[in-house]
């Protein structure tokens, strides 16, 4: 449910859905917010072909870069941009704000 209602809200607040937020998430935490593609899909458990989808509908947005590490041409990294930052602490509120309403009001 928890999940469900974090998505919705994202998709009705912010225009980019669960999955996208937990990339964001994961760069955002990284040192330098950069992470290697096989970590960050082992991270956000996404197999390398999904994770290169997503990764380039946000590509688009200008919310993150795809890089060659040094010179291993065979190495990437996805590198968060300002505007991807941004984008991800919308959504930290937006993600806050859902779970506050869920188990505000229940718990004691």
């Amino acid at each position: 449910m928890l999940n469900l209602e974090i998505d919705y809200a994202l998709k009705e607040q912010c225009g980019f859905d669960l999955p996208q937020y937990s990339i964001l998430t994961a760069l955002a935490n990284a040192p330098e917010k950069k992470l290697q593609l096989g970590e960050l899909a082992r991270q956000t458990v996404f197999s390398p072909s999904r994770l290169n989808y997503r990764l380039g509908e946000m590509e688009k947005k200008g919310w993150l870069n795809r890089l060659c590490q040094g010179s291993d041409k065979r190495t990437r990294n996805a590198c968060l941009s300002t505007k991807g930052l941004n984008a991800y602490e919308a959504a930290a509120q937006v993600q806050m704000k859902v779970v506050r309403e869920l188990f505000a009001g229940r718990v004691s």
